[in-house]
């Protein structure tokens, strides 16, 4: 039953694009790959997050990353959110990845470790954004203030794991 449902919402996909595909090539629409791309992230975002309705949690990670990415995109796209030049887009990626592991730990709360590189490029991400944004001295000042907090938050994670393991010994 996986298999057919797969399947079918694979069939629906590419179903959508060939026509899509066709009415440009028709002339009865503009549809070119920039307009696409975003849509097929957030597919592949809804496919991983069916899978992981189905038992398959670690595909939580690609469904949020994937699906992260394809909004921004499509927000990029439609000029929601300020123009950036594609090699200043780079953030994004840290920040999706971030969120991706975050996200992996509310589905697997055993696997704690993902917080540690969930939280590091998270927080990389925002701080090179924020710089790209043009607000590199909130972002200098942060940093030059408040980068003890990593360590702080780190420690509470050790610790916390280390009593959670005694208790459940």
């Amino acid at each position: 039953m996986n298999n057919r449902f797969s399947s079918i919402v694979i069939g629906i996909i590419f179903i959508v694009f060939g026509v899509s595909i066709l009415l440009d090539k028709l002339g009865f629409i503009y549809f070119t790959w920039d307009d696409a791309f975003p849509f097929v992230l957030i597919a592949l975002s809804v496919l991983s997050f069916i899978s992981v309705a189905r038992g398959n949690k670690s595909n939580a990670f690609w469904g949020t990353t994937l699906g992260l990415l394809g909004v921004f995109f499509f927000l990029h796209n439609y000029e929601i959110i300020p123009y950036l030049w594609i090699g200043e887009t780079w953030p994004v990626y840290l920040i999706a990845i971030g969120l991706g592991f975050i996200v992996l730990y509310f589905f697997k709360p055993k696997d704690w470790g993902v917080l540690i590189p969930g939280g590091i490029l998270t927080f990389l991400g925002l701080i090179f954004f924020l710089q790209t944004m043009d607000m590199s001295w909130y972002t200098i000042r942060f940093l030059k203030n408040f980068w003890p907090l990593i360590l702080i938050l780190i420690g509470l994670g050790l610790i916390g794991s280390s009593l959670d393991r005694r208790a459940n010994k």
